[in-house]
């Protein structure tokens, strides 16, 4: 079964970082999870501290302190020669951030909250059966 090495979940709500690691578990989606609650947390305290990135990131884009879009620009200036996969993963519907996700180059796509098993398993196959999808 394919897995990814490292998936990080930026989200302030516990409730939702406890569900969709209970689904990536589940579904046997990465050896390695790692939560932080706002951008801020995931720069300092999990991509400063990792010479590689993760395979993957879920951002929310409504959290204090960071949000995810000013945790997007800091990140663009990490210099690493292969960016993981962002994927917006939020409770907002709002048409300007749909857009604006759609517009940056960093994010692969977007979802609402909440994670599902079927969102993440078509996500699993996008990823390790591209030429499926």
């Amino acid at each position: 079964m394919n897995k990814l090495k490292r998936i990080l979940l930026i989200d302030d709500d516990p409730i939702q970082n406890l569900i969709n690691t209970k689904l990536l578990k589940r579904l046997e989606f990465s050896e390695e999870i790692h939560i932080s609650v706002n951008g801020r947390e995931a720069l300092e305290d999990y991509i400063s501290k990792h010479d590689a990135p993760p395979d993957i990131i879920f951002l929310d884009i409504n959290m204090p302190i960071m949000n995810g879009w000013e945790f997007l620009d800091l990140l663009v200036n990490k210099g690493w020669e292969k960016f993981p996969k962002i994927y917006m993963l939020t409770s907002s519907i709002s048409p300007e951030d749909i857009q604006k996700s759609e517009d940056h180059p960093m994010v692969e796509s977007y979802f609402t909250k909440p994670l599902s098993i079927d969102k993440l398993s078509k996500l699993k196959d996008s990823i390790f059966n591209p030429d499926l999808s």
